[in-house]
């Protein structure tokens, strides 16, 4: 009974000494891989911990960067390797909550500036379309803005006709813009806003 129990003992404890000198070696081939700029397929199999068969298939499928001088023999560039290992980064929650604020941050005046600008259009447009004529300081009141020039070069890109003449007094110029209506069908006749209305 005790030499049974002293034979496992020492093919445990051999078993335990051949796992510890595979670890070492493995360890010192590791060390050695610090010097060593180019590397033999063995040596991307201990670096990746992939099987060379493994290995093998990503350079058949160009999965992998790889050199083949002689046409047969692979080898690798330990910087190319490292580089290929460390592709397709998984952003953690915090790197993903940071790019978000920063986007959200950089954005905000630009959305806030967009919307500014489409509700000054709005009023200006509505104004035009019931038949005031403005100028561009009445404009700029009128949409709350200071942006009215601008705006009705977008409304006139949209295809809003808008119109205007110059005025002159005490030697300053200055533009009115209106809105173009259609010109009036038959049987109609223009009310005080210059707009068309039918006569019944």
């Amino acid at each position: 009974m005790t030499n049974a129990m002293n034979d496992k003992d020492k093919q445990h404890r051999s078993e335990e000494f051949q796992e510890l000198t595979s670890k070492i070696d493995r360890l010192e081939k590791i060390a050695l891989l610090g010097a060593k700029n180019v590397l033999t397929i063995d040596d991307v199999a201990l670096i990746t911990g992939f099987t060379k068969g493994h290995i093998y298939r990503l350079t058949s499928g160009q999965k992998i960067p790889h050199y083949k001088p002689n046409g047969r023999t692979l080898y690798f560039k330990k910087e190319e390797i490292e580089d290929w290992m460390l592709q397709n980064k998984i952003q953690t929650n915090t790197e993903i909550e940071s790019a978000a604020t920063t986007y959200t941050a950089i954005n905000k005046k630009k959305w806030v500036m967009d919307d500014s600008l489409n509700t000054a259009k709005a009023r200006i447009r509505a104004a035009f379309e019931s038949g005031i004529r403005m100028t561009t300081a009445q404009g700029n009141r009128i949409g709350k803005t200071v942006d009215f020039r601008k705006i009705v070069s977008l409304l006139k890109s949209e295809g809003f006709d808008i119109q205007s003449y110059w005025n002159e007094k005490d030697g300053r110029r200055w533009k009115t813009y209106y809105h173009q209506y259609p010109l009036p069908q038959k049987g109609t006749r223009m009310n005080e806003l210059g707009q068309s209305k039918l006569q019944l």
